[in-house]
């Protein structure tokens, strides 16, 4: 199809989906790259080149490719949320969580970031935050088995032992049989 339209971002944009879901993130960022050249403008082939990007391992890179996303879609909660999830892989809880925070504000209904959000608090320890966040995310969207599992986790951590397993066997399944299998959740 590009062979017939060479000149079609969302093309470009499709094509770099398509590599990077079979994990060919350089051959993904090269098809982007060539959608934006065609649309400097297009914050979709910014946002998807970040993920890309992040999933290749290059945290810095995905940032700046979020953040010109977001120059060109101000209000795009995705490209909020994505930037949250590579600020908590680098390390840097506090601008993930404001970021989060960003994009819930966009689109309160976005269960996923809630999930996110309630990630980043249980990283600080923060757990009621991380209750809360769960919760929330749980109500908007009641088999997203990550919040499931984090609120689990978040009231193992708080003492509610019977509570927090029964949730961690609702969720997918994989947390229960690590903790099962004797690993220790911090």
């Amino acid at each position: 199809m590009l062979e017939r339209f060479p000149n079609s971002v969302v093309l470009y944009n499709i094509a770099g989906a398509c590599n990077a879901g079979l994990m060919q993130f350089d051959a993904a960022i090269i098809n982007y790259k060539k959608a934006l050249k065609i649309n400097p403008d297009y914050a979709d082939a910014y946002s998807n080149m970040g993920n890309a990007l992040k999933d290749k391992g290059d945290l810095e890179a995905a940032i700046e490719s979020y953040k010109q996303a977001l120059k060109i879609k101000p209000d795009y909660a995705q490209a909020y949320n994505n930037m949250g999830n590579t600020l908590k892989e680098k390390g840097d809880l506090d601008a993930a969580i404001s970021n989060y925070k960003e994009a819930i504000k966009i689109n309160p209904a976005y269960a996923e970031c809630h999930s996110n959000l309630g990630d980043a608090f249980q990283l600080l320890n923060q757990t009621e935050q991380a209750l809360v966040s769960y919760e929330k995310a749980i109500s908007l969207k009641n088999d997203l088995n990550k919040a499931i599992s984090g609120l689990g986790i978040a009231l193992l951590k708080k003492g509610e032992h019977s509570k927090g397993l029964d949730k961690l066997r609702q969720g997918d399944g994989s947390i229960l049989f690590n903790i099962k299998s004797g690993l220790s959740i911090k």
